[in-house]
């Protein structure tokens, strides 16, 4: 299943789960996002792959990337790493 971007996959028969919600106890596994693109607008929630690892907007944001200091605009997700990119070049930037 895709949702805000992300790939999902159900870990069992699950139904009027949506993957990330406060109501998903463990129901989906994130399998991939998208790359991180700074022209690209984030809302809150949505996730993205950066440098190998999946992150989480925790506001509405633009610009700021992943690993910048002090920044508290993106979550790093658990199990980082285990995910892919759904883009041939997954640890770098998105440029246009």
């Amino acid at each position: 299943m895709t949702h805000n971007g992300s790939t999902y996959e159900a870990q069992f028969n699950v139904k009027d789960v949506t993957p990330g919600s406060e109501s998903d106890d463990g129901d989906w596994k994130l399998v991939s996002a998208p790359a991180f693109d700074s022209k690209q607008r984030y809302e809150k929630g949505q996730q993205v792959t950066y440098n190998g690892n999946i992150y989480e907007a925790q506001d509405n944001i633009k610009g700021v990337a992943p690993d910048e200091p002090d920044q508290t605009d993106w979550k790093p997700m658990s199990g980082n790493n285990q995910a892919q990119s759904n883009t041939q070049n997954q640890n770098d930037e998105v440029s246009t």
